[in-house]
């Protein structure tokens, strides 16, 4: 009896393992090696500013996107959410934006193995409608 329950549990411990590294990103804290953009975060955030469109609006604002997906074994990234939308459309637009993107990322590594891994970023856009009336954006903010 003690033989088998002791059998039950390394199933138990072995199958959860294998659905958790299968299945369930691993949080980038967690990553020997966090996923990367080729060329970086700066290369990343230039595709975007370049492919990013703005909405027409009659006001200055600063709008940050919260944006979270999971970049795949492979590099390709998957289950893109917006986690904080500005509205305006500027939500779907990074989804759009994401989608598009050519560039594959390297994977996370968590013991020497590649794994799925979250990735969550903000995406901060400044928008500047020409009225000289409104109040001005956030200093240190890429004009779009």
């Amino acid at each position: 009896m003690k033989y088998l329950y002791t059998l039950v549990i390394a199933f138990f411990i072995c199958t959860t393992a294998v659905c958790q590294t299968a299945d369930t990103p691993a949080a980038t804290d967690a990553l020997d090696v966090k996923p990367d953009y080729p060329g970086g975060m700066k290369q990343f955030y230039d595709y975007v500013g370049k492919n990013f469109r703005t909405p027409e609006l009659d006001k200055n604002m600063v709008a940050k996107i919260l944006v979270g997906f999971v970049v795949e074994k492979d590099g390709s990234i998957t289950d893109i959410k917006i986690l904080k939308d500005p509205g305006y459309g500027m939500g779907a637009e990074a989804v759009r934006v994401l989608k598009a993107c050519p560039e594959k990322w390297s994977a996370g590594y968590q013991n020497g193995k590649p794994v799925r891994s979250s990735f969550t970023l903000p995406i901060i856009i400044r928008i500047d409608s020409g009225n000289t009336g409104e109040e001005a954006p956030a200093p240190g903010t890429a004009k779009e």
